[in-house]
């Protein structure tokens, strides 16, 4: 068996699936693709070593079963640590694996898969049910545990638009940003406060030109949230706002850093038959082809229910703070 697992970007509301406000993603098909190698030796030690752990997660989820150590591979399509949700989709890849292979529902990988990395980050789960769904999403996040689904569309019925990413060269790590934006929300910080209120309607308008098909109107709220995210809390860099800079003037098209790791891949929407200019524009503005990655939004996982609440259940995995 093979798992294939969507990756996402994110259109607004970054950070916010665990700061209890409002986030806009779509899934978008550039997967990772889990298979058994079946043999020990691994092309990737990290791959590795996630996957035994993750192993022993399995063997503490479910005592009753026998998890035998396992050879299974991932590959990402996605630029990687892009800000594109990959860690997410690589696990719940490797733990669909390995639950089918102890007997168990491959569908509780979702949920596995966020209280494992909830253990590890203390961040959100808008990654898991967005990669799971497919399509189009919008969710209101918790402090803790998977968030709620408010809106879904699903790939054939949302709008028909396609991905174009630059990978910046910076590498995204969440971990400081996650640190930094839960001791704000433990200390009651009023800063913080409004910089989700405004994060907040931002996404609401995201998602309602989402629903219209209204594609100048979610550029619009993807440029005002880049810009919140940069201006408040220093979420971007200069060497960032330079390709995003050149990226406009090539294209027209606004760009948004996706993530909220101070690194990563900046993001545009187009009409599925515009991704050819947009690349050339790109280049055209010195930007390396190897760095552009165009993607058509993404169905879910074909075993998890196609339905907005599907995946809104709490994890095995009691959770702490």
């Amino acid at each position: 068996m093979t798992s294939v697992v969507a990756t996402r970007v994110c259109l607004a509301g970054d950070a916010l699936d665990y700061l209890g406000g409002h986030t806009v993603c779509a899934a978008i098909d550039l997967p990772t693709i889990v298979t058994d190698i079946g043999r020990s030796m691994w092309s990737n030690p990290a791959h590795e070593t996630l996957t035994r752990e993750l192993e022993q997660f399995v063997r503490d989820s479910y005592p009753d079963v026998t998890v035998e150590p396992s050879t299974l591979a991932a590959t990402c399509h996605a630029p990687s640590p892009g800000g594109l949700g990959t860690s997410s989709s690589i696990c719940i890849g490797l733990l669909r694996e390995m639950l089918r292979r102890c007997g168990k529902d491959p569908a509780a990988a979702v949920r596995l898969a966020y209280a494992f990395e909830f253990q590890r980050t203390h961040g959100g789960g808008a990654d898991h049910v967005s990669v799971a769904l497919g399509g189009w999403l919008y969710t209101l996040g918790q402090a803790t545990g998977l968030p709620t689904t408010i809106g879904f569309r699903s790939a054939a019925d949302g709008p028909p638009w396609s991905v174009t990413l630059i990978d910046t060269g910076l590498s995204k790590d969440c971990g400081d940003a996650i640190a930094r934006f839960r001791r704000l929300q433990r200390t009651g910080s009023a800063a913080l406060k409004s910089y989700i209120a405004d994060l907040d309607e931002i996404s609401a308008q995201v998602w309602a030109a989402v629903d219209d098909h209204d594609l100048t109107g979610v550029l619009a709220g993807m440029d005002s949230a880049h810009a919140l995210m940069r201006d408040r809390y220093e979420l971007s860099h200069p060497r960032i706002e330079r390709v995003r800079d050149r990226a406009k003037a090539a294209t027209g098209h606004d760009f948004k850093l996706t993530g909220s790791g101070n690194g990563g891949c900046l993001v545009t929407l187009h009409r599925s038959d515009d991704h050819a200019g947009i690349r050339a524009g790109l280049i055209d503005a010195g930007i390396e082809p190897t760095t552009i990655y165009h993607g058509l939004i993404a169905e879910g996982i074909p075993d998890v229910p196609a339905t907005p609440h599907a995946v809104n259940v709490q994890p095995l995995m009691e959770e702490t703070r």
